[in-house]
């Protein structure tokens, strides 16, 4: 490793010191119910959401059902990314035509 690669390093986590507790402090005041960072149409798109999807937002996940959450956009995310990949051919914005 030589000095560039040390400093580079250096220089990445000092800015990631340095971004992390401005980064917290922001996601802290997002959650916040009473926090005037949130936009104002959200909580009512947010209310949409949950009755659509018939979801209680009172009520708290059991874990079989979080993991079953997240094992079902983890494979939404893998089946729009290998679309994506299958059909890179005939996208726009594809001067390589790769």
């Amino acid at each position: 490793m030589g000095i560039h690669d040390f400093f580079q390093v250096l220089l990445y986590l000092g800015a990631l010191c340095i971004t992390t507790p401005l980064l917290g402090w922001y996601i802290a005041r997002v959650y916040d119910e009473n926090n005037p960072l949130r936009l104002p149409g959200l909580h009512a798109l947010e209310r949409v959401i949950y009755k659509l999807s018939r979801i209680d937002p009172d009520q708290p996940m059991p874990w079989k059902s979080y993991a079953g959450a997240v094992l079902i956009f983890s494979g939404l995310g893998v089946a729009a990314v290998f679309i994506v990949q299958a059909l890179q051919h005939r996208l726009p914005f594809n001067p390589q035509h790769f």
